[in-house]
């Protein structure tokens, strides 16, 4: 089976990803007929570029690549979009599936209430930032831990207080003269508002600490709200940059993120710290995972430390080890299911 794409040139995640473990991602306007799989990225979705390849006589499985994100909304105007074009090119809905960072539910997974169908896709962890390749220098940490967050979402406030309380030689690059939700400045008037933290950092900056505190994008596991999945576990870059870049770290993060890090072969730090705090529910979580954190900078001279960095560094570069999670995870439930469709 082939897989098809708008632009070759200025690919998408999921594009690259089929790339380094598949093979070519062929044009759209090369499409033969058969079976196969035409990728359409969410930055593509709200433009017509796509849609006059869009049409029932055709076999094609329609992905919406929306890998970098774990969102369970069905709302999301991307998704809207992408199921309006479908309806009016008389395309069955079941040929159309959203490529999704969300483990909860792995595989290929269809939503008789939503009309809508999902595949698990683990993004990041198979096409890794590699910013750390760019550095020209080393860099010696000056701080024990950081926190590298900016804005967003309100756990990732009550974390910031909860760990600036506890008077840590920490490296915190959220400036209380901004907002969490939006990034607006509190006062005006003050000078000194913009910091190079800003926006995305140099990948110097996580070298800079020894011990990363990292917040996931989500924290709460369920959400049963009116119209949404109700669940969602969303490891995003944030998780695996402190893989590919040799770090130690804890997650706050969803209920069981560790669990499934060991589960595609990583090794993390229980060996030194408790990490109990991974199974523990939404109230104690929090906590539990800072007072690892903290205690986890014992550790962090020590051999074995530096033997789960390097092979956790080693896994995620390791073409034949993520090959086959690409295969378990993506073009086997692709494949299974598109035969499931000529039944």
């Amino acid at each position: 089976m082939k897989f098809y794409a708008i632009d070759k040139v200025n690919s998408f995640l999921l594009q690259r990803i089929v790339e380094r473990f598949y093979g070519e991602v062929h044009s759209i306007t090369d499409y033969d007929g058969g079976e196969g799989f035409f990728i359409i990225a969410t930055n593509q979705v709200h433009d017509d570029s796509w849609v006059p390849y869009v049409s029932s006589s055709n076999n094609l499985i329609y992905l919406l690549d929306d890998g970098p994100e774990g969102y369970c909304h069905i709302l999301r105007m991307e998704y809207t979009r992408f199921y309006d074009v479908l309806d009016k090119n008389g395309v069955d809905r079941s040929r159309g599936v959203i490529s999704y960072n969300n483990s909860f539910k792995r595989g290929i997974n269809h939503y008789n209430d939503y009309n809508l169908t999902t595949l698990y896709t683990p993004t990041f962890l198979l096409q890794p930032f590699n910013e750390w390749m760019d550095m020209t220098e080393d860099v010696v940490p000056h701080y024990d831990y950081s926190y590298l967050v900016r804005n967003g979402k309100p756990h990732k406030e009550e974390a910031y207080f909860k760990i600036k309380e506890k008077n840590l030689n920490i490296l915190l690059t959220y400036k209380e003269n901004r907002t969490f939700e939006d990034d607006s400045l509190v006062d005006a008037n003050k000078e000194g508002l913009l910091d190079e933290f800003q926006f995305h950092l140099k990948p110097e900056f996580y070298y800079y600490a020894k011990i990363n505190f990292t917040v996931e994008s989500e924290y709460e596991s369920f959400f049963g709200k009116p119209n949404w999945f109700d669940h969602m576990q969303h490891l995003s870059e944030k998780t695996y940059r402190n893989i590919s870049y040799g770090l130690p770290f804890v997650l706050i993060s969803q209920k069981n993120s560790l669990k499934h890090l060991q589960e595609f072969g990583f090794k993390t730090f229980d060996c030194f710290i408790d990490e109990s705090y991974d199974s523990m529910e939404d109230d104690k979580r929090m906590d539990a995972a800072i007072n690892a954190g903290i205690e986890l900078l014992k550790y962090f001279d020590e051999p074995q430390m530096k033997e789960i960095l390097q092979y956790n560094k080693s896994l995620i570069y390791d073409d034949s080890r993520m090959g086959k999670i690409f295969n378990e995870y993506v073009l086997s439930p692709l494949k299974e299911y598109s035969s499931s469709l000529k039944k």
